[in-house]
């Protein structure tokens, strides 16, 4: 949690204005710990979402993951999409929400017909999880609350601003 310490308010809201539960982020660094420590690293946020949820377009039922009883009436949470697994919009939620329980800023970003996401490295370089078409293509995902609109790439000119405000008056 050492890098939440070191944040700006403008990265922070990205951690604190997560879609999970304060009981979901327990969850994720309980089990981190316990079932995933080798992707118990900052770095590792990307890869540790891929080894923690399947994509699958059926449950074991058979159940489409577009039909509402995908997850048996459950609530979806970070948990239930470990269990369940996902398509993009379910997996890029869970990647989001396991970087922001670990104080790593991330949200989700649209790319055409995909959901992608984007987490702040090492405090210093955004970069794309669940990634299918770059930068150039990934737009901010609503109701996320952003100091601009849609393309997603001004994350990274935001960020430079922020580390160096002076060089952008």
């Amino acid at each position: 949690m050492e890098p939440f310490y070191t944040l700006n308010t403008w990265l922070m809201r990205y951690v604190v204005g997560s879609w999970a539960t304060d009981e979901e982020m327990v969850w994720a660094r309980d089990i981190i710990k316990t079932e995933y420590p080798d992707y118990n690293n900052p770095d590792k946020i990307d890869s540790v979402t891929y080894k923690m949820v399947k994509y699958t377009m059926y449950n074991d039922e058979g159940v489409s993951i577009f039909n509402k009883d995908f997850y048996h009436g459950l609530p979806v949470t970070l948990e239930v999409l470990h269990k369940y697994g996902a398509v993009c919009g379910g997996i890029s939620k869970f990647g989001v929400a396991m970087g922001q329980s670990f104080g790593i800023p991330g949200l989700p970003v649209g790319q055409p017909g995909h959901c992608a996401f984007i987490w702040l490295k090492n405090g210093t370089s955004w970069k794309i999880g669940n990634d299918i078409t770059g930068w150039s293509k990934s737009v901010t995902h609503l109701p996320v609350m952003y100091s601009w609109k849609r393309p997603a790439p001004f994350f990274t000119l935001m960020h430079e601003a922020q580390q160096n405000p002076d060089a952008y008056r």
